[in-house]
């Protein structure tokens, strides 16, 4: 009995040693140790396996539901016995308090969860100095260090970072090097170094855009700057000055997101008949009321009979009415903004709405790797999940009738909206509105979108209206430009309404409602991108920019190739801003 009893004992102690058993450590939100609000943002964290067998499970990063509904951003665990690895996840940020909680369970179920801390601090891009995981390089610099094997394999993943110091050529795979190359393209600014041979490195592959002769280049919206300082020599103080997070304080509007679903859901919401629904509510509350109750003394069969009869007729004639609603189609909406990162390629933020006609759990994925989403809820548990890592998609069970807001930003192929400069003038030094534009025209190239519901340049702080002239893009005269945070003072009225406007057209067809409620949000879309103060309750501050760079912003329709793929949802149309920068000089 002792013997078994022992065997027991010893057969419980080895089960327990066997199953994987996870160390998790060195949590790194961003690149430095922070959050930058309203983005998708890189959290990094390393797990060691020291158990005796394999782990194999689910880890899960969520917000502790402070942010509205609890939904998960997930991705599948497997770490070999003595094995260490580094998991990364994309979570949407929002501007309120949020609690980030790590969880990790195997096959069983079993598993343990670690705080990220009560509220993770918010921060604008830093500049951070990369160091290979196998040199002690870190400890020679005095700037703020970030392994290079850390850096994420899309550019989804740098909202976080807006310098990067390199005196080597890091070694990264192809997704990685093509995740930097468009992170600089977008507007990175890469300050390279001398290495240990007293030379700058030499890039090859998708890098090689980086490669310079000159003391300072551009490559799309970023920038490559040379420096004689060392790795052990150079400060923050040889460098330009991060962009700054702002608290205004205005209080209008607390979280972008919310304008931007508030204004999708009024879109994709069907136009109900509820007059008729509501006479078919009191018809069929007296049949099931005073009709049977005065009919109570007939036979009970019959009564029984006529009662489930009553109740399958009305409960077909409400999914009727409602299903015709909105055509019986099961339809989604989007806004957002795309930024340039050469040819047809972008790098998009889209807000979108999704309306089921059928109760049901829907996938929503495009094709891919190196996509993020984020599920929405402004209060209450969310039936949703996000599967992050190479075939990331947003999971959600959408009831009869109802909407799901959510998030997406990837890279996608959209229209051409490269230009030819074919004039840009300033005013001379001295004169009258000196430095401003004096002459600017564009020559849109043959697929340009066709669909332009306005153009904007910002040039040196000042917003100028572009007029389509001939075939040609024509900026306003600069009496008729305005200064950046000017040009969205009127608009915080719009704003703090969330999202509906007075001068909306309250008839005329469907596609005319949509472009006109769609058509302000362009507004706050480029304040985003240009860190303008549009009373938001927190904004990132952006560089003025020199006298040979000007900022296009386009705001058209969606195109198809935005929208998410699938047969259970139509794509019922939105708007796209697209950015792009342009050189005086190329």
């Amino acid at each position: 009995m002792i013997r078994l009893l022992f065997s027991l004992l010893f057969s419980l102690a080895f089960a327990l040693s066997a199953r994987g058993e996870l160390i998790v450590r060195n949590p790194l939100a961003g690149f430095a140790g922070s959050f930058v609000p309203e983005r998708f943002n890189l959290v990094s964290v390393e797990v060691q396996n020291v158990g005796a067998q394999p782990f194999e499970g689910v880890m899960s990063l969520d917000d502790g539901g402070y942010g509205g509904g609890r939904v998960p951003f997930e991705q599948p665990l497997f770490v070999s016995p003595g094995a260490t690895r580094w998991v990364q996840f994309y979570p949407y940020v929002t501007t309120g308090y949020q609690r980030w909680e790590l969880s990790w369970r195997d096959k069983a179920g079993k598993g343990d969860s670690m705080p990220l801390g009560d509220n993770m601090k918010s921060g604008g891009p830093v500049t951070v100095i990369f160091d290979s995981p196998d040199s002690p390089r870190g400890q020679q610099s005095r700037l703020r260090p970030f392994l290079e094997n850390l850096f994420p394999p899309s550019v989804v993943g740098t909202e976080g970072l807006y310098g990067a110091v390199l005196d080597h050529v890091p070694r990264w795979d192809a997704l990685r090097r093509q995740a930097f190359r468009d992170w600089v393209y977008r507007g990175g600014v890469v300050h390279l170094l001398p290495g240990i041979d007293g030379k700058y490195p030499e890039f090859a592959d998708e890098l090689a855009p980086l490669n310079t002769t000159t003391p300072k280049a551009v490559f799309g919206a970023g920038r490559i700057v040379q420096h004689k300082e060392t790795r052990g020599v150079i400060t923050e103080a040889n460098l330009e000055r991060d962009p700054q997070l702002m608290s205004d304080g205005q209080g209008y509007m607390q979280d972008a997101s919310g304008i931007m679903v508030s204004k999708l859901s009024d879109i994709t919401r069907p136009n109900i008949p509820w007059g008729l629904i509501y006479l078919l509510t009191v018809v069929y509350v007296a049949l099931i009321g005073p009709v049977f109750f005065l009919q109570r003394k007939r036979d009970y069969r019959v009564m029984l009979g006529a009662f489930l009869g009553m109740v399958l007729l009305f409960a077909w004639l409400f999914t009727v009415v409602g299903r015709r609603g909105y055509g019986e189609k099961q339809i989604v909406h989007s806004v957002g903004y795309a930024e340039s990162l050469g040819g047809t390629r972008y790098v998009a933020m889209q807000w979108m709405h999704a309306f089921a006609t059928s109760s049901d759990s829907y996938r929503f994925a495009f094709p891919g790797p190196g996509h993020a989403y984020a599920a929405l809820a402004s209060s209450g548990t969310v039936r949703a999940r996000v599967r992050s890592g190479a075939d990331a998609a947003l999971e959600a069970d959408i009831p009869l009738f109802s909407g799901r807001p959510f998030i997406h930003s990837g890279t996608l192929t959209g229209d051409d909206t490269s230009v030819e400069v074919m004039e840009w003038t300033t005013r001379p030094v001295g004169g009258f509105d000196a430095g401003r534009l004096e002459a600017f025209r564009l020559k849109p190239n043959a697929d340009f979108p066709k669909e332009v519901e306005w153009m904007r340049l910002l040039y040196r702080g000042r917003v100028y209206q572009m007029m389509l002239t001939k075939g040609e893009w024509v900026a306003a005269d600069s009496h008729y430009s305005v200064e950046l945070n000017a040009s969205f003072a009127d608009k915080k009225i719009e704003y703090n309404n969330w999202g509906r406007y007075s001068d909306e057209p309250q008839a005329g067809t469907t596609e005319d409602r949509l472009k006109a409620r769609l058509n302000n949000a362009g507004w706050l879309l480029m304040a985003k991108l240009t860190g303008a103060n549009a009373y938001t309750r927190q904004r990132v501050t952006q560089p003025e920019g020199d006298a040979d760079t000007a900022q296009l912003f386009i705001y058209a329709r969606t195109p198809a190739s935005f929208s998410v793929p699938g047969e259970k949802f139509q794509f019922g149309g939105g708007t796209i801003l697209y950015k792009q920068t342009l050189h005086k000089s190329l």
